[in-house]
């Protein structure tokens, strides 16, 4: 599997044994050696790779780009970490895998040669690809569900839908339609390009709504396949289209197939029965799986409720029940979204990196009595893994979901615990556990922890204080939490996040999502964030 020199054994024994791949090339970027899992990870036997260029190795679109880099680079080898976006290798059956590589000259018999460890972490991109879809599809949901809670009217709720589904949901087209007593179309609301698509094939006629009820009566008339919005509308059931090249629409729906490659239409609600529906296109085939449809759902079923609401009219007391229902199901919600993404950055991601710094330590060990110079590189990569470990793990621990059980001064001591650690901060909590803590709703123990974590976590990163206190009072109507700190405190007059940040502006939406209120007291001694929350 080599034409290593007698006098470099030892170090190509170590490459042998290695669980990464590992290919060495000569000053002519000849492959002169490869280990065992190097055969494994692309499908070569060793006598078809020996002597063979390492562009072999490379998707051929990268291929001549590369010999010009590796010849500058032959000129002068060090070892490094090859940073690069996108970097890939190619099997020996064409497929291609995302990589890491990083180079390390070595010095033979033969002359100078260059190692290079290679990494299939493919499945770690597909584990973090995964983990952002969900996050986005969360993101997305949650503020849905916002918008739902604040929206005073249809129109507002179907344009901010629109909106968050394009820009937070990544779709290209969103729009929402009605139909009238008469079945004719009305689009209420739009966003994304498609949309803009939408317009431009409607120029030649009065408006969007005669293009599209036009097109509709002819479809109709030829027995033609509806656009998912028409037909959710007519079934009341919601409509899934994972690629329209396997499932077309009629001819005349060119508008949308020739930018859109799926698409998704959700009927909404109230009082029983379809009054509007949700249509949602992406530019991808495949994108409305199981995870995603189930999130829609729950959305189209969230939007439905705000329709019930603006369409009864009812009195304050209904309205505030409904809104605390709602504030629920969105609790629920994320937070089931938060442990599934939890559980998949720790089965996989938080997994294999705990087994590569096992053995990244077992082989440092190794290193240190065979190959001494090339211990640093190990420990550069080794502080890397434990640093992308423990920024994980800090990630579990935001996305921890709260119990249902215990009571809530126990979690915020938990969470204070947790955040305060490996700070300075000497922290207490100023009451003890009251029995009636266990009586508040699980929405709003959950929102006063992630509130209060929330305040806490901004003490420890900027508030330079030596003392933090945590209280909670229980009142008749809700309760309140209290943080204390003795830190610099906030310049005069903040009262809101500074742009790209979050902190001071979530909580006060957190608080205002819930029906309760958040006070921020602050002054050169300190500073005092105080919220209420409504106990049902």
């Amino acid at each position: 599997m080599n034409e290593q020199a007698p006098q470099i054994r030892t170090v190509f024994d170590l490459f042998d044994a290695s669980v990464t791949a590992v290919i060495a090339v000569d000053e002519t970027a000849a492959i002169r050696y490869l280990n065992g899992r190097a055969v494994e990870v692309f499908g070569y036997l060793p006598a078809e790779l020996l002597g063979q260029p390492v562009e072999v190795l490379l998707p051929r679109a990268r291929a001549d780009a590369h010999a010009a880099l590796r010849d500058t680079y032959l000129e002068a080898p060090i070892s490094r970490h090859i940073d690069v976006r996108d970097l890939k290798g190619r099997r020996k059956d064409g497929t291609e895998f995302a990589a890491e590589i990083s180079l390390t000259p070595v010095v033979t018999g033969s002359g100078p040669w260059v190692a290079a460890s290679v990494l299939d972490i493919s499945l770690r991109k597909e584990s973090e690809a995964r983990v952002r879809r969900q996050s986005r599809g969360y993101l997305a949901l949650a503020k849905v569900n916002e918008a739902v809670a604040r929206a005073e009217h249809e129109d507002e709720l179907f344009r901010k839908v629109c909106h968050i589904a394009v820009v937070h949901g990544g779709f290209i087209g969103a729009w929402v339609m009605t139909a009238d007593i008469d079945d004719d179309l009305h689009m209420r609301a739009s966003a994304g390009p498609l949309a803009t698509r939408l317009a431009v094939a409607s120029a030649e006629w009065p408006s969007v709504d005669d293009f599209l009820n036009d097109q509709v009566r002819d479809i109709r008339r030829d027995g033609g396949v509806l656009p998912g919005g028409v037909r959710s509308l007519d079934t009341e059931e919601a409509c899934f289209t994972n690629d329209f090249e396997l499932e077309p629409l009629d001819p005349r729906l060119r508008f949308l197939t020739d930018w859109a490659r799926s698409g998704a239409a959700l009927p909404l609600g109230s009082h029983g029965r379809a009054v509007a529906s949700l249509s949602l296109y992406a530019d991808r085939a495949g994108v409305f799986d199981d995870n995603l449809r189930g999130l829609l759902t729950g959305a189209a079923e969230n939007i439905s409720l705000a329709l019930d609401r603006f369409r009864a009219r009812i009195d304050l007391d209904r309205t505030l029940a409904q809104r605390t229902q709602l504030l629920r199901r969105l609790v629920d919600v994320q937070e089931r979204e938060r442990a599934r993404i939890a559980a998949d950055v720790h089965d996989e991601p938080v997994q294999a990196l705990a087994a590569v710094d096992l053995r990244l330590g077992l082989l440092r060990r190794r290193l240190e009595e065979a190959a001494p110079d090339l211990v640093p590189d190990l420990a550069q990569i080794h502080t890397t893994v434990t640093s992308v470990s423990d920024g994980l793990r800090g990630l579990l621990f935001e996305l921890e979901r709260v119990s249902e059980s215990a009571h809530l001064t126990d979690l915020l001591e938990d969470a204070a615990g947790h955040i305060f650690e490996l700070t300075p901060v000497a922290w207490s909590i100023a009451n003890e556990p009251d029995p009636r803590e266990l009586e508040l709703s699980v929405a709003t123990r959950t929102q006063a922890v992630r509130i209060a974590k929330e305040a806490m976590v901004n003490v420890a990163k900027h508030a330079q204080a030596q003392t933090v206190t945590i209280r909670v009072v229980l009142e008749d109507d809700g309760v309140t939490v209290t943080v204390t700190d003795d830190g610099v405190g906030l310049p005069p007059g903040v009262r809101s996040s500074p742009p790209g940040h979050r902190g001071i502006s979530g909580m006060l939406d957190r608080a205002e999502v819930s029906g309760g209120s958040l006070f921020l007291d602050t002054h050169a001694g300190g500073t005092t964030i105080s919220v209420w929350l409504p106990g049902a």
